[in-house]
């Protein structure tokens, strides 16, 4: 299992208001799913994200982290 301090230096500065961004397995990780289903997520716009290739995407930091406690919330996590 990846540890938590990897993941938290995973997350990746772009543009120039500071937002971090995160690859798909990453995502995944923080999530605690399938990579297969973040992308499916990704693709039915319900986890907004940026498409960069044929599988891999980027998602902002805080809208996986607003995902997840979204989810968390929804399933008593």
């Amino acid at each position: 299992m990846i540890g938590q301090a990897f993941v938290e230096s995973t997350a990746v500065p772009r543009f120039g208001d500071g937002s971090r961004w995160l690859l798909t397995h990453i995502a995944a990780t923080r999530l605690r799913l399938k990579r297969r289903t973040v992308r499916h997520l990704a693709q039915k716009g319900v986890l907004k994200g940026q498409k960069r290739g044929k599988k891999l995407w980027e998602f902002r930091e805080d809208v996986v982290e607003a995902f997840r406690m979204a989810r968390e919330a929804r399933h008593g996590e």
